[in-house]
């Protein structure tokens, strides 16, 4: 009775429920180490370590192994991690990157217009530096692996296979941007925007690639660096920050760089699609085909 009530939800109600699972099961045990180890022993960061282990056990759950295994090649297409060529992931990443370089510089100008909040950060202040570079660094991971898993696999592949890409990545888009106001309003909020456009970029290049393993790395990375300078910011001494995260970047230094980095961006995609065009959409719909 309950495996038919939950058929007839509608396909994206299903994907969008089953993503927000697998991101909690992801995140929730991350959020409860690192509490544990700041507060217990924040000289030695154990959370890392311990968090490596289960964040390996998740990620061969995701891609099939373990019980039940009438459910291992449901769960693998879900995941959506196809192996790609090195052409694949020089396109990919090169056009990954340049965008993401475009947001980066465009937030960067707007935190000098906007106070976005840094206080979460500020409180690490207090630690270790090698413990609080250890937890920026698995913190950007797990958001990496676990995000992508949750968003641009578990729930877009249904979705898009359904419903099409554009609907799939608006759905998945918003629900991204809602996640992350658990960082806080005065924080999230202001980066709802950024949000919005990197969960588009994303899913175009899961999409495109038919596999979420370059959205992955540029997860990461973004996540490092962002995390790297925020920190870095919320520690200065002398009060509020003497040199904001806008300020590497002057209005024309901004605009060119936005100019070179979209240009480049542009470029980039669409010499990924034309290279993935003839198997795109086929690509899309054999990834999915074991859900059924």
């Amino acid at each position: 009775m309950r495996v038919l009530a939950w058929q007839r939800l509608p396909v994206a109600v299903r994907a969008v429920l089953v993503g927000l699972l697998v991101l909690i099961a992801g995140n929730l045990p991350w959020s409860i180490l690192v509490s544990a180890n700041l507060q217990s022993t924040p000289s030695f960061p154990w959370a890392v370590l311990a968090m490596g282990v289960y964040l390996w056990l998740f990620w061969e759950y995701l891609r099939g192994r373990g019980w039940p295994r009438t459910t291992t090649e449901t769960r693998r297409t879900k995941l959506r991690i196809s192996p790609l060529s090195a052409r694949l992931w020089q396109w990919s990443l090169l056009a990954g990157g340049s965008t993401f370089a475009t947001l980066i510089v465009l937030l960067l100008f707007l935190e000098r217009m906007v106070n976005i909040s840094q206080d979460q950060f500020a409180a690490l202040r207090s630690y270790p530096f090698f413990s609080v570079a250890a937890v920026i660094l698995m913190g950007a991971v797990v958001a990496g692996v676990v995000e992508e898993a949750a968003f641009r696999g578990y729930m877009q592949v249904p979705i898009e296979k359904r419903y099409g890409l554009a609907v799939a990545s608006i759905i998945v888009a918003i629900m991204f941007s809602l996640a992350h106001l658990s960082h806080g309003l005065s924080y999230a909020l202001p980066l709802v925007p950024f949000y919005l456009a990197g969960s588009a970029i994303y899913s175009l290049l899961a999409y495109r690639t038919g596999s979420i393993l370059p959205g992955v790395v540029l997860h990461i990375s973004t996540d490092v660096l962002l995390g790297a300078l925020a920190f870095r910011e919320a520690i200065s001494t002398a009060g509020p920050p003497t040199r904001p995260m806008g300020m590497y970047f002057g209005p024309w230094g901004s605009c060119a760089a936005v100019v070179v980095f979209a240009t480049l961006g542009t470029w980039s995609f669409r010499r990924l699609a034309k290279i993935t065009q003839p198997n795109a959409r086929t690509s899309a719909q054999s990834v999915v085909a074991g859900i059924e």
